[in-house]
């Protein structure tokens, strides 16, 4: 390959823009910003029935939302509670408490069944296999 073909395709290379990693702070800081949560959510809140139903959000959560300082204070305290590897696939507030659990049953689960299938759909499938 010659020099100029090279420099080419590094050039190409480069011009391929990679989105940002998400991270648990701030996707419990864009649920907190969207769901206006004024307390941290409790385990086995909500149903799962519902949210087995509810199809995967498309996309992804706000990368800078802008918070109140009590609102910065609650996401501190959520992510400082419910850390874990899958808090990060958290679409809703029942999400984050699921997280958690369905961590501490299962965590091998792979980065490509957590994009793919929801969290509370994940919770009940292993319910079932229990």
């Amino acid at each position: 390959m010659k020099l100029k073909e090279r420099i080419r395709e590094d050039r190409t290379r480069q011009k391929v823009k990679e989105p940002l990693p998400e991270k648990a702070l701030t996707v419990v800081a864009a649920i907190v910003q969207k769901f206006d949560l004024k307390a941290l959510p409790m385990a086995g809140e909500g149903s799962c029935a519902r949210l087995e139903t509810e199809p995967k959000p498309d996309g992804r959560l706000g990368l800078f939302p802008l918070l109140t300082p009590r609102q910065w204070r609650l996401t501190r305290e959520i992510v400082a509670r419910y850390d874990n590897p899958y808090l990060i696939f958290a679409r809703s507030p029942e999400e984050i408490s699921l997280s958690w659990q369905l961590y501490e049953c299962n965590p091998d689960l792979t980065t490509e069944v957590l994009r793919e299938q929801s969290l509370g759909a994940l919770w009940v499938k292993e319910g079932e296999r229990e």
